[in-house]
């Protein structure tokens, strides 16, 4: 636990605009499995935005699931390092 704590803060130093939380750590499609669940929340729709459009087919809710959970009780920042 320790160590993983010790290297996401070794990631949030060299790459800052990465950090979401604590120690979650955006990267690579980490949008397309929780903006869906964020719009969700915000709009009643689950899709995520891919720059263009609205994408409703992206990715399976279930990925999502755990952080929806958090995200009804806590920030979008506590719900990822949960």
């Amino acid at each position: 636990m320790s160590l993983g704590v010790y290297f996401s803060q070794l990631m949030g130093c060299s790459l800052p605009e990465l950090k979401s939380g604590s120690l979650a750590i955006n990267t690579g499609d980490t949008f397309s499995y929780l903006s869906g669940m964020d719009n969700l929340l915000e709009d009643g729709e689950y899709f995520f935005w891919n720059g263009e459009r609205k994408v409703y087919a992206g990715r399976m809710p279930y990925y999502g699931a755990p952080y929806f959970i958090w995200r009804l009780f806590f920030s979008p920042a506590a719900a990822k390092d949960v």
